[in-house]
C-alpha cells in the first residue's frame, strides 16, 4: 500500500512539473525571449551559447518545447532540464521541486509569459521553420526558373515571406490571423509542389500597409509574386490560399477583406481554368458577404486558357530575351 501511494505521488509530481511555466524556468538557465519570433501561442527563446528553442502550452496545460538546431531535442520541462543539466531523473526532480516552491526564485518573473493553448502540436513545425535558411544566396530556382525578380523578393513588401529548406525548395509560410505559423507551401524544381506535413493551410501573406487599397488573392504564393512582378502596385497586399480552400480559410480571408480601407478592391488573381473560375466565385461571395468593401471585386485571369500567372511571367521573360537577342 505504501509503495502504491509513493508511485501515485511520483506520478502526480511529474504532472505538476509539466505544468510549470517553461519560459520562467528557461530564463533562469540563461535563455531570453525573442519577441520578434514569438506569438500568443508560442515563444522563441535563445541562449548565449547559440541554443534556440520554441515553447508552447498544450490544451492539457503541459508546456512543451522543440530545439531549432536538433530535431531530437524536444519534450516537456523534465526532458529540457535533464538534457541541459545532465542529471538523472532523481536530480531533475530535486531541481524542479525547488522551482515548484511557493517562494519565487531569484528573477523568476523577469520572463513571465502566459501562452494561449495550441489547438495542434505546431511547436515542431515552428522549430523546423526557424531552422530554415533565409533567401540570401538562393536565386537559382525562384529567379532563374520561376522568373521572380530578386528585387521583388527582397522588397519591403515581400522580405521574409520566403525561406529555403535543406533540399533547396522554396518555402512560403502560412499564418493564421494572430500570426501563428500553421504550415508552409513548398515549391521546387521539376514542378514539385506540396505543403508542410502535419501543417494546416491558412494564408501566405505579404507585408500589409495601412495605405493599401488593393488585396490580391492568388492560388499560390508564386502566382501572387508573379502577379506583383507583372503589375507593380505600391498599394497592393497579397495573400495565397495554396490551392482549394479548406474549411478554415474563408473566415481567415474574410478577416483580411474586412481589414481593408473603404473603397479598396479585391482582385482574384487565379488560373484561367475551371478551378480558377470556381475559386474566383468563392472569393467574390466572401467580398459581398463581408459587407466591408461594397462588393468591390475584380477577376484577373491570364488570357490563354490553362495558364497561371507564373506562366504569363515566363512568357514575358522569353519575349524580352528574344528581343534582346535580335538586337
Amino acid at each position: 500500500m505504501r509503495y502504491a501511494r509513493a508511485m501515485k505521488y511520483d506520478a502526480e509530481e511529474l504532472e505538476r512539473f509539466k505544468t510549470l511555466n517553461f519560459v520562467e524556468y528557461a530564463f533562469i538557465l540563461g535563455y531570453s525571449v525573442d519577441s520578434a519570433s514569438s506569438s500568443r501561442r508560442s515563444v522563441t527563446m535563445r541562449h548565449p551559447n547559440g541554443d534556440k528553442i520554441i515553447i508552447a502550452r498544450q490544451a492539457n496545460n503541459h508546456w512543451t518545447y522543440f530545439a531549432v538546431h536538433d530535431p531530437t531535442d524536444h519534450g516537456t520541462i523534465i526532458d529540457f532540464c535533464q538534457r541541459r543539466t545532465g542529471g538523472n531523473l532523481g536530480q531533475v526532480r530535486k531541481t524542479l521541486r525547488e522551482f515548484l516552491g511557493s517562494t519565487p526564485l531569484p528573477d523568476r518573473r523577469a520572463e513571465s509569459v502566459q501562452l494561449q493553448p495550441v489547438r495542434r502540436d505546431y511547436v515542431a513545425l515552428r522549430a523546423k521553420f526557424e531552422g530554415m535558411q533565409s533567401l540570401a544566396g538562393h536565386r537559382s530556382y525562384l529567379v532563374d526558373e520561376r522568373f521572380i525578380p530578386m528585387a521583388l523578393l527582397t522588397s519591403p513588401r515581400f522580405a521574409g515571406t520566403v525561406r529555403i529548406d535543406d533540399r533547396g525548395a522554396a518555402i512560403f509560410p502560412h499564418t493564421d490571423n494572430v500570426g501563428d505559423l500553421t504550415g508552409w507551401e513548398i515549391k521546387n524544381t521539376g514542378g514539385f509542389s506540396g505543403f508542410a506535413p502535419g501543417g494546416t493551410k491558412s494564408l501566405w501573406r505579404s507585408a500589409f500597409n495601412i495605405k493599401d487599397r488593393r488585396l490580391v488573392v492568388a492560388e499560390s504564393a508564386i502566382d501572387g509574386l508573379s502577379y506583383a512582378a507583372l503589375f507593380p502596385d505600391d498599394h497592393a497586399r497579397y495573400v495565397s490560399i495554396a490551392g482549394r480552400m479548406n474549411p478554415d480559410q474563408p473566415a481567415l480571408l474574410t478577416s483580411v477583406i474586412q481589414s481593408m480601407q473603404p473603397g479598396s478592391m479585391v482582385v482574384a488573381a487565379v488560373d484561367n481554368d475551371d478551378a480558377g473560375h470556381e475559386m474566383a466565385d468563392q472569393f467574390k461571395t466572401l467580398v459581398i458577404a463581408s459587407g466591408r468593401l461594397e462588393g468591390a471585386f475584380e477577376l484577373r485571369g491570364p488570357d490563354s486558357a490553362g495558364d497561371d500567372w507564373n506562366a504569363v511571367l515566363g512568357k514575358r521573360r522569353a519575349r524580352t530575351q528574344h528581343r534582346g537577342f535580335e538586337r
